[in-house]
């Protein structure tokens, strides 16, 4: 009995590791699942990190292209502002100049400060009702009559060619003005008028027919320039070529005695009537100081084409008119 015993203790006794190693080895097999658990979120989360820092590297390209276009922009709106400043200028310049001094009266200033001894100052009579009227008839019985006819002021007699504004009757409207043409000539000036042509043809070889031309018009002389030959970039400032073009024009025309310059400037755009203006007063300062009658025609305040589209521009061009002074 007593071994019987001894045998179920011994039993017992050896039951008892094979247990606790199961027991063990589950809290093995489960610490390990956790570890593995821990490592795949360890997995994920690097790689999440990876993602962010893609994230960030692109967001940074990004801020930077978007910074780099904003100073485009920037310097974009500074240059458009800055061209828009300068043409406000240009058209303020313009209108105080219109408003302050009338274009008759600077104009009659400038050719009584200029104007040689002896010549006739050229002006504007103060009632005459047309601005057009550039090169006054000398006539001692027309100047006498002046004061009480204005019509005797113009060539030809009769009333002076004029549109009236539709602002009122009588009002000249002087953009729409018209300077008196003779249609006829002497054949003494007919004559004249062609040797001046093929003078200047002679003196001014060379240039393309779109740059530089001379035809005569209704008793006139037209030479059309072009501004690029004249003026210095865009400004009205007359570069060194166009003062030596002009020297050799006046060497020509001058020695006639008998005749004037009549100047027109053509920019070809509506926002920029007023450096017509502003180009065609420096050539006529030009003659008028140099001894050779000139002004300015009422015409160099249009333009010669409205620009409608991109296809219709004309080139920036000046006309000058040798006519007869009667």
């Amino acid at each position: 009995m007593k071994s019987l015993l001894a045998l179920g203790f011994l039993l017992t006794l050896a039951c008892v590791p094979a247990k606790k190693y199961k027991s063990l080895e589950a809290e093995y097999q489960k610490a390990n699942i956790a570890e593995r658990g821990r490592e795949a979120q360890i997995n994920r989360l690097e790689a999440e990190n990876i993602r962010l820092e893609n994230e960030v590297l692109r967001l940074r390209q990004q801020n930077q292209e978007q910074q780099t276009n904003r100073r485009q922009e920037q310097k974009q709106y500074d240059e458009a502002l800055a061209q828009a400043e300068e043409k406000y200028r240009k058209l303020e310049m313009a209108y105080n100049d219109l408003v302050s001094n009338t274009r008759q009266e600077a104009y009659t200033r400038q050719t009584r400060t200029n104007q040689n001894p002896g010549t006739p100052v050229l002006s504007y009579p103060s009632n005459d009702p047309n601005p057009g009227n550039f090169f006054p008839n000398n006539s001692a019985t027309d100047t006498n009559n002046s004061a009480t006819n204005p019509s005797q002021t113009w060539r030809g007699g009769g009333n002076p060619p004029y549109t009236t504004d539709k602002t009122g009757p009588g009002k000249t409207n002087q953009f729409e003005a018209q300077e008196p043409l003779s249609n006829t000539l002497r054949p003494e000036n007919q004559a004249q008028l062609t040797e001046i042509q093929n003078q200047l043809r002679l003196a001014l070889p060379g240039y393309p027919s779109e740059q530089l031309k001379i035809s005569p018009s209704q008793g006139r002389l037209l030479i059309q320039i072009d501004d690029a030959l004249l003026f210095e970039n865009d400004g009205p400032q007359l570069s060194p070529a166009g003062l030596s073009l002009l020297d050799r024009l006046l060497k020509i025309v001058k020695p006639q005695g008998n005749v004037g310059m009549l100047v027109e400037n053509y920019t070809g755009r509506t926002r920029e009537n007023s450096l017509g203006y502003f180009r065609a007063q420096p050539i006529a300062d030009f003659f008028n100081q140099n001894g050779l009658q000139s002004g300015l025609s009422p015409k160099n305040y249009a333009p010669l084409a409205f620009e409608t589209t991109g296809t219709e521009k004309v080139r920036p061009h000046s006309v000058l008119q040798v006519q007869f002074i009667p």
